[in-house]
């Protein structure tokens, strides 16, 4: 019993934890080298590919499943680097960006119900209305992160993704979904992997890709987990978790917006935990 039991918790501390934060780790710091005053090339795909990378080796490690998630991973490392390319042809509004971003979400929630992960299907105008409101959130989610994070470089973002994701796992684990669960660590790992980074270079930033690639695999993992779920979860649980990030722009207003330094960042992100928690609590039946 207890050599099955360090086999279990060696399994996840190498697939969740040691592996992931090594590729996201070496990826991250190849790209934003925060040791020195200028950047190397373009480092917005840093977040990008380590966050993405570091995912699917993560995926792997844990046994693969659900199988079609690394492709949906892939493609969605391609979305986040073509963010910056988007951000240099724009000016003003960017509506490259939206219109990627919606068709991506509505692609991914198509492929959650479709790919059988789960023997929920929907059909018809259902199946529609479903994409369409699940995108829409998805997407909203994406642009409040990446213009938080155009706002606030360094760890303002990175500690946001690290709470949400933590939340995120603490639901899925709240409706009987352990496997994404630690799926949904993974990226709690990278998030705080950029975390330590931002808290070296302030200047750091997860904007333009990095935040499109984390909005899009948490979504997919916990859209997955819901399918999954036998416990059928309120859909309160995932409208409340969605809304979440939208707290951070109270941030912008009021005696936070008057902070500075490692006080604002705290103050901000911990406007995300009443809405996280209300999730928590409609995941656990409350």
């Amino acid at each position: 019993m207890s050599d099955a039991l360090f086999s279990v918790g060696f399994n996840v501390a190498l697939h969740v934890v040691l592996l992931p934060a090594l590729v996201a780790g070496s990826i991250m710091t190849l790209a934003w080298r925060p040791w020195r005053d200028e950047t190397w090339l373009n480092d917005y795909w840093g977040g990008s590919i380590g966050i993405g990378a570091a995912y699917l080796v993560g995926h792997w490690g844990l046994g693969g499943q659900p199988e079609n998630m690394p492709y949906l991973g892939a493609g969605i490392i391609v979305i986040g680097l073509v963010q910056p390319l988007l951000a240099r042809i724009s000016s003003g509004f960017d509506w490259e960006k939206l219109i990627i971003s919606l068709a991506a979400s509505q692609a991914l929630v198509y492929a959650v119900i479709t790919f059988k992960f789960s023997d929920s299907h929907w059909a018809g105008l259902e199946a529609v209305l479903w994409m369409d409101v699940l995108g829409l959130l998805i997407v909203a989610a994406d642009w409040t992160l990446d213009h938080v994070a155009r706002r606030h470089s360094g760890a303002t973002i990175p500690l946001a993704m690290c709470v949400i994701s933590i939340a995120g796992s603490a639901v899925l684990v709240l409706i009987s979904v352990a496997s994404g669960s630690e799926l949904v660590g993974v990226i709690t790992v990278v998030a705080s992997v950029a975390l330590v980074l931002s808290w070296w270079d302030p200047s750091i930033t997860l904007a333009k890709g990095g935040t499109t690639v984390f909005t899009l695999l948490f979504a997919s993992l916990v859209l997955y987990g819901f399918f999954f779920s036998y416990d059928d979860p309120s859909p309160w649980v995932g409208f409340t978790m969605a809304l979440a990030p939208h707290a951070l722009w109270l941030g912008e207003i009021g005696p936070v917006s008057q902070m500075e330094g490692w006080l604002a960042t705290v103050a901000r992100v911990a406007l995300l935990v009443p809405p996280l928690a209300a999730s928590a609590l409609l995941a656990w039946g409350l």
